[in-house]
Parts: structure tokens; C-alpha cells; sequence
């Protein structure tokens, strides 16, 4: 799943299918037929304030903080940077309660801000990964809107 937030305060979301479902409320016609697509979400639209909530970077972050036991893996290189992976148990919270491992990437070196996370949930064909870079903390950023998107009141019509 990506997602995009302009501060224009519109948002862009695009995702398989079953996000698509439980993040719009799509039926599954409707998110299968747009899997991968732009879908741009404008205030008005009923998701707006859950998927915005789901953007607050306290609450994303939280998501992807390991409890014990912990385990490291080995260095590995990040986004230019040498981190190490710091796994654990996921928080029941996480993806529905279907979280099962979360870890945290620390650099090696100052400053020792996470660069990024993984969420694996799910088993079998519900089995995935959810992937965050952090970059630019503290930095105000607004992406471009994407070239071609279709709007949520569109798809709900």
C-alpha cells in the first residue's frame, strides 16, 4: 500500500485489493478493479479521516516498535545508510491483530534516528509485508500529486 498526503490536505492511495477493501470500504469488484490505481480521497469522502488518522507518523511508528524478545540481524546497508534490524513481536494492534513480526531499522552510527520499518502479518494467501522508509524527519513535504488517479466518489458513485 502507498499513500500520499499533499498539503493541499488531498490523499492518494493506491494498494491490492483486500487494502483497498478495508482501507475505502470498496466492495472487492470494485478495489480488484482497481488494484494499483491512484485513488484520490478529498475531505468529503467518508475514509478521509480514518486513512489521515492511520497517517499520524506517532501512531505509524508505533506500529512498527518490536516487543520482546528481540533479536538483531546482521548490518546491512539502507537507503545509504549501515543499519541494524532490531525484530520482535509485533503489537496485537497492528494490521487488524494479524501482526506477527515487526522490525525497527537503526543506523550504526549518529544520529541513531529509525530509517524505516517492516510489519510481516497474515498467513497464507493473507500473509504480507508492510514496508516505511522514515527520511527527512522534521522536514515539510509535498509530494506531487500523481500523474493519473481516479477519485473515491467516483468508484462509490
Amino acid at each position: 500500500m502507498e499513500v500520499e498526503r499533499r498539503s493541499d490536505r488531498s490523499v492518494y492511495f493506491r494498494g491490492a485489493a483486500g487494502a483497498l477493501e478495508s482501507a475505502l470500504g470498496l466492495s472487492p469488484t470494485i478495489a480488484s478493479a482497481n488494484t494499483g490505481n491512484w485513488v484520490a480521497l478529498q475531505p468529503s469522502d467518508v475514509p478521509y479521516s480514518s486513512v489521515v488518522a492511520a497517517l499520524d507518523p506517532q501512531m505509524e511508528l508505533n506500529t512498527l516498535v518490536p516487543s520482546a524478545p528481540y533479536t538483531l540481524e546482521d548490518p546491512r546497508t539502507f537507503h545509504g545508510r549501515t543499519v541494524v534490524g532490531v525484530a520482535g513481536k509485533a503489537q496485537a494492534s497492528a494490521v487488524n491483530g494479524t501482526g506477527l513480526v515487526a522490525t525497527l531499522y537503526v543506523p550504526t552510527e549518529p544520529p541513531y534516528t529509525p530509517v524505516g520499518g517492516t510489519l510481516s502479518f497474515g498467513s497464507g494467501t493473507t500473509a504480507g509485508v508492510e514496508a516505511v522508509v522514515f527520511s527527512r524527519w522534521g522536514r515539510p513535504q509535498n509530494p506531487p500529486a500523481p500523474a493519473t488517479s481516479v477519485t473515491f466518489s467516483s468508484l462509490v458513485g
